[in-house]
């Protein structure tokens, strides 16, 4: 049920994203790395059937509440991956996530999405948004 909520909350923080960063020009943001996250090379699928993507990510400590989420993509399934807040002190940080698809995953190729979306300070709004994509490689 949570993750259903929150794909259906994702989109309209993506949209409101961009249309911040579009009509609100001034808006401070999260000073972010030329490449503010990464996916490790490879991730894990457990006995259970769910899938855990690993990486890093960096940003400021300047910047309001960030959020980190991440998707895994194989075939036609779709694994929506637990979110979570990220610290942000200037420092690299390594990230994980863990969910389950709907359908199984097999090892080998799959794609993978992670979105990093900052929040303004006072009422949670996103003001600033980047996505990474790449592929990975599933192993059990």
């Amino acid at each position: 049920m949570i993750n259903a909520r929150r794909a259906a909350v994702l989109p309209s923080l993506a949209l409101a994203a961009v249309l911040s960063a579009v009509l609100l020009p001034g808006t401070a943001r999260a000073q972010f790395a030329p490449d503010p996250v990464t996916v490790d090379a490879t991730g894990r699928i457990a006995p259970d059937g769910s899938v855990t993507l690993t990486g890093t990510y960096f940003c400021t400590p300047d910047s309001g509440p960030v959020l980190l989420d991440a998707e895994a993509f194989q075939g036609g399934s779709r694994a929506d991956l637990e979110g979570s807040l990220a610290v942000c002190d200037g420092r690299q940080h390594t990230w994980g996530a863990t969910g389950r698809p709907a359908a199984a995953f097999a090892p080998g190729a799959a794609d993978a999405k992670v979105t990093v979306v900052e929040l303004s300070k006072g009422l949670p709004f996103p003001v600033d948004a980047h996505s990474f994509e790449t592929g990975v490689t599933l192993v059990r």
